[in-house]
């Protein structure tokens, strides 16, 4: 009688299994390793040599076991660079309020100013450290070799022995990240592409903290003379300009047909009024300002409804970035200026609409 036999089945080691039980001697039939699909070409072709020389024969892993990993994050370039920002802008950068120039730190970057006196500017003759808002504070150095009075409060004439005087910007530092507006800036001023600077000295004045934070809020700002109110107005409007302050011949115009801002203004320091707006809450408040720096005589006060003008006050700052700070405020209809100065906030109307349409625009202070 014949014995069924039970299925062969081989066994990881190669033996098969389900021979009867016999004194006969097993076979054993050697079962071909499954290629290792998780092993690299170059990992198979160094096992294959191994076992060629008599080594040791790598132990396969099996396909549902997952392949063990030195490192279980890999860092990418991009991962590297993230975290290469976070941590500098962590260690280097001072908090900054979003419509607040707090006096922190200066930076190490140089405070380069706009020395052109060409109506061709090039890369030589426009700052080129431009900025974000990550970015620390500039030096006051070139500021203060820059303004008439030096380290001075310019709305009330008070000196910075006690640290209140600030560095404070007059078209918003927190702009430099408005790709829009900047463009535009570029393009009335003439400046090169990628050249504009926020930081640039043309663009700042020292103010005590209390009239830095009104500025801001849209309490009061300072006004361009009527005069270059009228010229601003038409350079905006790609009128020809007549030769002003020493210059020989009408300035030329650039190919879009704006004239460059230093042949607008070629004098860097200029006349400005001191302009309460209507929005000045609290009438019993006075503008107070000093006779002189270090007089000890009292105060000039001034209150609303402002019937005496303010003082004229000489700045290092342009035109432009006085008059879109102005009509930053003014663009509430419900907001004005003091009757004396009627004619100049209709200049910034005019000034600031074509400044809006150019897309320098920025919504209106809260």
């Amino acid at each position: 009688m014949a014995l069924k036999r039970g299925k062969a089945t081989p066994s990881p080691t190669g033996v098969v299994r389900g021979q009867r039980a016999t004194n006969k001697r097993r076979q054993t039939t050697t079962v071909p390793p499954t290629p290792n699909l998780r092993r690299s070409l170059r990992s198979q072709a160094s096992a294959k040599k191994t076992s060629a020389r008599g080594g040791p024969i790598p132990q396969e892993i099996p396909p549902d076991v997952p392949a063990p990993s030195a490192r279980k994050w890999q860092k990418t370039g991009p991962q590297i660079r993230v975290l290469y920002y976070l941590l500098r802008r962590a260690v280097t950068t001072p908090y900054v309020r979003e419509n607040s120039d707090a006096d922190f730190v200066p930076s190490n970057l140089d405070d380069l100013d706009d020395g052109s006196t060409t109506s061709t500017p090039s890369r030589e003759s426009t700052p080129l450290c431009n900025i974000d808002n990550s970015m620390s504070r500039p030096g006051h150095q070139r500021l203060i070799d820059r303004s008439p009075l030096g380290y001075v409060c310019t709305a009330s004439l008070r000196h910075n022995a006690n640290g209140e005087v600030q560095d404070s910007h007059i078209l918003d530092r927190c702009c430099a990240g408005n790709r829009k507006l900047i463009k535009g800036f570029e393009t009335v001023m003439v400046y090169e592409p990628g050249t504009f600077n926020v930081d640039s000295p043309s663009n700042r004045v020292f103010l005590a903290s209390n009239y830095h934070i009104m500025m801001d809020k849209g309490k009061w700002a300072y006004i361009p003379k009527a005069a270059d109110l009228e010229r601003l107005l038409a350079a905006l409007k790609k009128e020809q300009l007549g030769p002003i302050e020493g210059q020989q011949a009408p300035p030329p115009r650039g190919p879009n047909g704006f004239t460059h801002h230093k042949d607008v203004f070629p004098n860097d320091i200029r006349g400005y009024h001191i302009g309460p707006f209507s929005t000045w809450d609290d009438p019993a408040l006075e503008f107070s300002r000093k006779r002189e720096v270090y007089s000890t005589e009292p105060s000039l006060e001034f209150r609303p409804p402002w019937n005496t003008p303010l003082p004229i006050v000489e700045l290092p700052c342009s035109p432009y970035f006085v008059a879109w700070k102005a009509y930053k405020t003014l663009q509430n209809e419900d907001v004005h200026l003091p009757a004396h100065l009627a004619t100049e906030e209709a200049l910034l109307r005019k000034i600031g609409q074509l400044m809006w349409d150019y897309g320098l625009g920025v919504p209106c202070p809260s």
